[in-house]
């Protein structure tokens, strides 16, 4: 039995990358998730989850709320290329271990420059368990834009990133969706 999953929330999103891994998949036939507290790690994925941020703060209350009544204290981490900042996005950013955040195109890295500051600092201000975790991932196209990451980014873990045809899910995951993606 996998301990992580990978859960698919919403199909829909603001980019249009040629290889985006749901390219290759039709959304109604992945499986729905059936008991999401039996899992160790929970990454919220999409489309973009932030998109919708009303439905995900909903859906990490009901998370928390298993962890009550279950025991199970999943770690979650967001999938994004929406950059969440504290201002926006604090009630969410509460329930999440970390962020793996993905800038598409070079506006997106320039407010990431911006913002990653904020961002960390936040996650200090943080309950324990809570957004941990900073993952920046870059691709060639943006690579220029955040030059020495590592350096200026330290509370990110960067890693540089290739666009893969057909992403497949990585082993020791399942793949499973909401009932009613957003």
């Amino acid at each position: 039995m996998n301990k992580k999953l990978r859960l698919l929330v919403t199909g829909k999103c603001n980019n249009n990358c040629p290889l985006c891994c749901n390219n290759r998949f039709n959304i109604s036939e992945i499986p729905v998730v059936d008991n999401i507290m039996r899992y160790e790690e929970i990454n919220i994925t999409g489309g973009e989850p932030l998109l919708y941020p009303e439905r995900l703060f909903c859906l990490l209350q009901y998370i928390n709320e298993g962890r009550i009544y279950t025991g199970n204290a999943p770690t979650i981490y967001l999938y994004t290329s929406i950059l969440p900042t504290p201002d926006i996005y604090g009630p969410i950013l509460q329930y999440l271990s970390g962020i793996c955040y993905t800038p598409h195109d070079r506006a997106a890295a320039k407010l990431f420059a911006r913002e990653a500051y904020k961002i960390s600092t936040f996650a200090k201000l943080l309950p324990v368990h809570a957004l941990r975790s900073l993952r920046l991932n870059i691709f060639p196209e943006v690579e220029d834009v955040l030059l020495d990451a590592e350096t200026d980014f330290p509370d990110w873990k960067v890693k540089r990133m290739q666009w893969i045809k057909d992403c497949p899910v990585p082993d020791g995951e399942d793949f499973r969706r909401i009932m009613h993606p957003f």
